[in-house]
């Protein structure tokens, strides 16, 4: 299997992009905890209506800041240091070593000829955003 690391990582790469996968890290808890503080304080206002009324404020809040702070997940891969892209690369190789091919362009007509392909090798992605990276994935 003469294809090289980076020829994987860039294939997993555009599958993200086309599936138009984002990644959020610091967003999401900082999302979290506004609409928790706004939640406990709507509670202590005005009681169980506070709280209902103070977690969909803060629910608001949190998403009008959090707008346009996600970045695609295809450029979190891109720029990953080696060691994470080794491991992306070993992680999708479970999956790769199972075809045949000679070069990325051969392996590039299999794996987008192959919708379940592409959703396995999707997997991998997530799996390592989310599990290596402790990265939140959204779809």
């Amino acid at each position: 299997m003469p294809v090289d690391i980076n020829d994987v990582v860039t294939l997993l790469s555009k599958l993200s992009d086309d599936a138009k996968l984002r990644v959020t890290v610091k967003e999401s808890v900082k999302g979290g905890v506004i609409c928790g503080v706004a939640c406990a304080i709507g509670g202590v206002v005005g009681g169980p209506v506070g709280l209902a009324v103070g977690g969909s404020l803060g629910g608001c809040a949190a998403a009008y800041l959090a707008k346009g702070k996600f970045e695609p997940a295809s450029k979190i891969i891109l720029d990953m240091d080696e060691k994470r892209r080794l491991e992306l690369y070993n992680s999708a190789l479970t999956i790769l070593e199972k075809l045949r091919f000679d070069d990325v362009l051969m392996l590039s007509a299999l794996v987008y000829g192959d919708v379940m392909l592409q959703k396995q090798l999707l997997g991998v992605v997530v799996n390592h955003l989310q599990g290596n990276m402790k990265m939140t994935v959204l779809d």
